[in-house]
């Protein structure tokens, strides 16, 4: 016998017992009885990957781009419905999904550095995920680096105007 999903949190305890007979004294059977404990089976994160918008790996991108993420993940427990936040790591609100059991991926998330890491650091992308087995507060945790350049600023040409001999603004001889 297999168990797939633990109804209750964070074990369940089963009793098995086992009668065996023997066609020579089938009214004295042999019992055996044991107390086994199921475990939640805690889902498994694949390595993350962090993708360009042309889905190209990368781990370097400027200021103002946007990267993308598929988190793919297993559980043995089938019947497992799971809870997954990824949070960024430049201060940005986490974001938070719930999905059904049977899934074992969320694909196509995106997310869009604007400023490069303080100090030049690179920034943390922290995936948690749990089912619903799991005591509260417990999650299993990736992670992933993404550092962030710097971009330059970019200077846009400006009109400089001067007041003319009757005071009206005219544009300035360059």
């Amino acid at each position: 016998h297999s168990s797939r999903t633990n109804p209750a949190l964070p074990q369940t305890k089963y009793t098995v017992s086992i009668s065996v007979a023997d066609d020579d004294e089938p009214t004295n059977p042999v019992t055996l009885t044991r107390e086994i404990t199921v475990e939640n089976a805690r889902p498994v994160l694949e390595p993350l990957f962090l993708k360009d918008v042309h889905q190209n790996p990368i781990a370097v991108i400027d200021e103002n781009e946007t990267v993308e993420m598929d988190i793919q993940y297993s559980d043995a427990g089938l019947s497992d419905s799971h809870r997954i936040i990824v949070d960024w790591g430049d201060g940005s609100e986490a974001n938070e999904f719930s999905l059904p059991a049977g899934s074992t991926n969320l694909s196509g998330l995106t997310h869009q550095y604007i400023d490069n890491g303080p100090g030049g650091l690179p920034y943390t992308i922290m995936v948690k995920i749990a089912d619903q087995d799991m005591p509260a507060g417990t999650v299993v945790t990736q992670t992933i680096s993404l550092r962030v350049n710097n971009a330059p600023p970019v200077a846009s040409p400006i009109s400089l105007f001067v007041r003319d001999s009757v005071g009206a603004w005219q544009p300035a001889a360059s």
